[in-house]
């Protein structure tokens, strides 16, 4: 028995298909799943499927993804870590845990200074143990009607539903301006765009892409599920007019006003929040969209003179504190770094000299 990177296409197949079977509930619909999503991130590395092998039985799987994260710093590396599973025959003894420590090696060996992954409710408690950090915000701000045009220029375009693949370079632009500022905010390059739609149709129940248009120029898109806005991008020389013809769309449509579910640091929630729109904020340090510092030092070097002893002793003093080699100690850092509630000897920042001022937010969008 052995845990290590596959060795060929044919153990990554066969390792799918072990987690199509305890994936489920509906293996068919579980396996044409996996086969979607392999489609959109095509592995590039076999080290990057990491197996449990016994005789050339697969026995195991852990599935990790490039991804890169903004931070305050610029664009980071992350590990996305998917597709985790175990043979029920040997649950219970300790081999998922060996399994995710060889994925976490070999996330560390490609430069990932983060492993990130969305975590099934069932088994959240399952990952702190490896150093995960629930480190998610979720964010409700329910728009009520009537909705307030009067401070907004006039809107006089159209929505137009629907990806157009001619305009993929627009949409990435508004993204990038709307969501960089954003930390830990997915960075998404043109490969990911040019699937947007296959993706949508994968990841969001009911996903509506609604494009708005105003003098034949593109100037926005939002993403909607039921009536969550999920997703919302602008040119920044357009943003009144988005809100407008958003506001708008929405009260065509008849329907109770759009709960928004962008992050706090968004322009739209700020611009909204000025309108005294209802906003709720709830944090989950132990919630299913859980992050992981794996190289503290490359951490540090990211944030340079912001962990130096004379600009902030605090953040310092907790940089060579914690040993994020060790679980407990990754845990320990990140939780303090974002200000969560101290824990044992966690020393917890205020939130004036904490290193993370706004919690991620991330949509389902992203949770491939």
């Amino acid at each position: 028995m052995e845990v290590r990177g596959a060795n060929s296409l044919d153990e990554v197949d066969r390792a799918y298909e072990l987690a199509a079977k305890i994936y489920g509930p509906n293996y068919f619909d579980a396996r044409f799943n996996f086969a979607r999503a392999r489609l959109l991130e095509p592995l590039r590395n076999l080290e990057d499927a990491v197996v449990i092998v016994d005789n050339h039985q697969i026995l195991g799987f852990v599935r990790i993804l490039d991804r890169e994260l903004h931070s305050t710093a610029g664009v980071i590396k992350a590990g996305g870590i998917t597709s985790v599973c175990v043979h029920p025959d040997l649950q219970g003894q300790g081999w998922g845990l060996q399994v995710m420590e060889a994925a976490l090696d070999r996330s560390r060996q490609r430069g990932d200074v983060f492993s990130i992954l969305f975590a099934r409710r069932a088994v959240d408690g399952w990952y702190p143990k490896l150093g995960y950090v629930g480190l998610g915000c979720h964010v409700e701000m329910r728009l009520e009607h009537p909705l307030s045009l009067e401070s907004l220029p006039l809107f006089s375009g159209v929505s137009k539903p629907g990806v157009e693949q001619a305009d993929i370079d627009i949409y990435a632009r508004a993204y990038s301006d709307s969501y960089r500022d954003i930390f830990l905010s997915f960075h998404r390059d043109r490969d990911w765009w040019a699937n947007l739609e296959p993706r949508l149709s994968h990841q969001v129940n009911d996903a509506h892409f609604v494009t708005l248009i105003e003098e034949d120029t593109l100037i926005g898109y939002f993403i909607a599920s039921e009536n969550r806005v999920i997703e919302a991008a602008a040119l920044p020389e357009y943003r009144s007019k988005f809100m407008a013809g958003f506001l708008g769309y929405f009260q065509s449509s008849g329907d109770n006003g759009p709960v928004l579910t962008l992050p706090l640091g968004h322009w739209c929630t700020r611009a909204f929040r000025a309108l005294n729109h209802s906003l709720s904020v709830r944090q989950s340090w132990d919630g299913g969209h859980m992050i992981r510092i794996l190289d503290a030092s490359s951490f540090k070097d990211i944030v340079g003179y912001i962990a130096s002893p004379e600009h902030c002793p605090a953040i310092y003093e907790l940089f060579q504190r914690w040993d994020v080699s060790r679980h407990e100690d990754a845990r320990h850092l990140l939780l303090a770094l974002a200000g969560a509630p101290p824990r044992d000897d966690t020393l917890a920042l205020k939130p004036a000299t904490r290193l993370i001022p706004n919690l991620p937010s991330w949509s389902a969008v992203d949770e491939l």
